[in-house]
């Protein structure tokens, strides 16, 4: 190869290195995502190809899809994998994250403050999972997420959170028997894409959802809660929506209205009233 030649393979190299570095994943990302492969037992997982080398989006890090531009995590795959342990306390600063999926793992304690970073979530699903506790206030943040999924866990309380969450579409917490007497706000069946809920079995109570709910399901189940009567008619009236109210309310009744306290008889007076005077006897005439 002529000098020159072997100069502009010098240089076609250094390019092509320099672009592998402006495209790699900021290292706070990598950094998170290995600290979740060492906290839930990543050398264990089910599948765990090419984790720990490289870069996750250059080296295709199983489970871990990137952004275009490969600069951030995009998308974290990887249900029925194998992880146990606990959600590490910073994991969840994903600026780009639209997708997490964690679900059917033997994942315990509860969910990480730091989840509310991940802005731009739309789908969350961890179902089938030990995670218990309650959730961290921070999922106020997710404002774009639209579908959340967590079936089947040991949490304590409903994410009232969640009622303030536009964007939701679809919510399902079913069998979640730990949640018994949490409360469901009523501004929760007033966001306005909900289309799909499934709180089944969870023992909640709050305001039955309103009978316009209907216009926009397309799924629904609240079965075995305590939600007030009446419970929405759709259940039974819309053969196109897939539902189940279950024959479980609780009434309110009336309160009754006490008779009217009897008027107090008068006291008797310590000073009885003046008695009148005499009137005065004519004068005899003369």
């Amino acid at each position: 190869m002529s000098r020159l030649g072997r100069t502009g393979y010098v240089l076609v190299v250094i390019v092509g290195a320099l672009g592998c570095l402006a495209s790699a994943m900021v290292r706070e990302e990598i950094d998170q995502l290995l600290a979740l492969y060492d906290a839930t037992g990543g050398e264990s997982w089910t599948s765990n190809e090419n984790w720990g080398t490289g870069d996750p989006c250059g080296m295709q890090w199983m489970g871990v899809f990137c952004t275009p531009d490969d600069h951030h995590t995009q998308d974290i795959r990887l249900a029925a994998n194998n992880l146990v342990g606990t959600l590490p306390s910073t994991f969840g600063n994903f600026s780009s994250l639209l997708e997490l999926l964690l679900d059917d793992n033997a994942l315990e304690g509860s969910v990480p403050e730091a989840i509310g970073f991940a802005s731009s979530l739309e789908t969350w699903v961890m179902r089938d999972t030990l995670i218990s506790g309650v959730f961290p206030t921070s999922i106020a943040r997710l404002t774009s997420l639209k579908t959340i999924s967590f079936d089947k866990v040991g949490l304590t309380k409903f994410p009232t959170e969640l009622a303030d969450l536009p964007s939701l579409q679809s919510v399902s917490f079913k069998y979640c028997s730990r949640m018994e007497g949490s409360y469901v706000p009523a501004r929760f069946w007033d966001l306005p894409n909900l289309t799909s809920v499934f709180l089944t079995e969870c023992g909640l109570f709050g305001r039955a959802p309103p009978s316009d709910l209907c216009d926009r399901l397309t799924s629904f189940d609240i079965a075995y809660n305590h939600f007030l009567c009446p419970l929405v008619t759709c259940c039974t009236d819309n053969p196109d929506i897939v539902s189940d109210c279950g024959d479980q309310c609780i009434e309110l009744l009336p309160i009754p209205t006490p008779p009217p306290a009897p008027s107090p008889s008068p006291s008797p007076s310590l000073f009885p009233p003046p008695s009148p005077s005499p009137s005065p006897s004519p004068s005899p005439s003369p």
